[in-house]
C-alpha cells in the first residue's frame, strides 16, 4: 500500500489530510524530473475526495468525475488561488470551525479547469501522472504506462503551438482532446480492474493510439469534445471566443438611401472574418448552377458516401457559414461558426473539389 494511504489512515484528525497529501505530492515530485514548482499538483476538494472516498471510476466523458486530468490543480496556473483557499477553509471546518450552508455548497468534489495554453495542458497531464504515482505507487502498471506515454506525447502537445500557429483555438482544442483521450483510457482501465478478480493481473492500459495520433498529426482518432463541455470551455477560455458586438443603427433609417446602416435580421448570423478564397469559389460555383449547399451532396463525386467535413474538435462544419459568410442564429452546427486556420480551409476546399466544384 502506498505511504500516503497509511499516513491518512493513521491520522485521528481528518483536517490533517490536506497537509499530509501535499507533503506526499511534494516528496514524490522530486523523483519525477518533469514536475516543477509551476505544475506541482495541490490538494483541492476534488483530490481530497479521491483519497478519502476512492471514487476513481467515473463516466469517462463526464467532466470532473472520477480520476481525470482536468480536475488537477497546478500551483502556478490561473484560477488556482481560489481553489487552494477553498481547500484551506475545508480543513479549518473539519478542525472544528463553524461554517454556513453557503460555504458547504462550495466544497464541491467535482471541479474542472481547462488549460489556456499548450504548456498548461502538458503541465496538467504531468500533474495527473504524479497524482497516479502517489495514489497507486511508483511501480504500478497504470503509472508506469502513463509516464512512458507522456514522455513522448507532452512535447508533441507543446509543439501544437507551431502546427496551429495561425489558429490557437483549434490547437488548444486538440490539446484538450488529447487530455480527454487519457481520461477515457484511464477510466476504461479502472472499470476493467474493478470488475476483475483481485488475484488476476490486469494488463497495463494501452495509450498507443494517442501517441500515434499526435505523432502523425491525424487527430480524427482522438475523442471529440462533448457539446456540453464546449460552453464551459468558451467560458473559461473566453479570450479565444470573443463576443461579436452588433453595431447600433444610427438615425433609425433602414433603407439604403436613408444614410443609416442596413439592419441585420435577428435570425441571421454574419461571419466576422470569412475566408475570402471560399467565398470567391462558392460565388463562381453559384454562377455555374450550384444554387444551395444541398447541391454539394447531390453532385458528390468523392469516395464512399457523402460526409460533411469536420473540424479538429470533431464537429461537423457548417458549410453555409464558411461558403457564404452567414447563417441562421439557431443553426445546429453553430459551434463551427468560427474563423478556421489553413488546414481546415484546405479540407473544405478538398470537399468542394470532391463535390465537383471547379477551383
Amino acid at each position: 500500500m502506498p505511504n500516503v494511504h497509511q499516513v491518512c489512515a493513521s491520522n485521528e484528525k481528518r483536517s490533517r489530510d490536506t497537509a499530509n497529501i501535499n507533503i506526499c505530492l511534494c516528496t514524490q515530485s522530486l523523483q519525477v524530473s518533469y514536475i516543477n514548482t509551476i505544475n506541482l499538483p495541490k490538494v483541492s476538494p476534488w483530490m481530497l475526495d479521491i483519497f478519502r472516498q476512492h471514487d476513481l471510476v467515473g463516466n469517462g466523458m463526464e467532466l470532473g468525475a472520477g480520476l481525470n486530468p482536468f480536475s488537477v490543480v497546478c500551483s502556478g496556473h490561473h484560477n488556482t488561488k481560489d481553489v487552494l483557499v477553498l481547500a484551506e477553509r475545508q480543513a479549518r471546518v473539519e478542525a472544528g470551525a463553524t461554517v454556513s450552508l453557503a460555504d458547504t455548497l462550495e466544497f464541491k468534489t467535482k471541479d474542472a479547469r481547462f488549460p489556456k495554453t499548450y504548456l498548461q495542458a502538458s503541465d496538467k497531464l504531468w500533474a495527473f501522472c504524479l497524482l497516479c504515482r502517489v495514489y497507486f505507487g511508483a511501480r504500478h502498471v497504470l503509472y508506469t504506462a502513463l509516464f512512458e506515454s507522456m514522455e513522448i506525447v507532452c512535447p508533441l502537445i507543446q509543439n501544437l503551438e507551431c502546427v496551429f500557429a495561425s489558429s490557437k483555438k483549434e490547437g488548444l482544442l486538440i490539446a484538450i482532446r488529447a487530455m480527454l483521450a487519457y481520461q477515457s483510457k484511464v477510466q476504461a482501465w479502472l472499470r476493467l480492474a474493478r470488475s476483475t478478480a483481485v488475484t488476476t493481473v490486469v494488463a497495463a492500459p494501452d495509450f498507443s493510439r494517442i501517441l500515434e495520433a499526435m505523432e502523425s498529426q491525424t487527430y480524427d482518432s482522438l475523442p471529440r469534445v462533448p457539446d456540453q463541455w464546449m460552453e464551459i470551455v468558451k467560458a473559461q477560455v473566453a479570450e479565444l471566443w470573443p463576443v461579436i458586438e452588433v453595431p447600433r443603427i444610427r438615425g433609425g433609417g433602414g433603407g439604403a438611401g436613408s444614410g443609416g446602416m442596413l439592419p441585420v435580421s435577428k435570425n441571421k448570423w454574419k461571419h466576422p472574418n470569412p475566408n475570402q478564397g471560399l467565398l470567391t469559389r462558392w460565388k463562381a460555383a453559384f454562377a455555374k448552377g450550384y444554387k444551395n449547399i444541398g447541391d454539394l451532396k447531390t453532385k458528390w463525386a468523392g469516395s464512399g458516401d457523402y460526409v460533411a467535413p469536420k473540424d479538429p474538435s470533431g464537429n461537423k462544419i457548417c458549410l453555409k457559414c464558411q461558403l457564404t459568410g452567414e447563417c441562421k442564429t439557431g443553426c445546429g452546427r453553430s459551434n463551427s461558426h468560427l474563423a478556421y486556420g489553413e488546414d481546415v480551409i484546405a479540407k473544405i476546399h478538398q470537399h468542394l473539389t470532391d463535390c465537383g466544384v471547379s477551383n
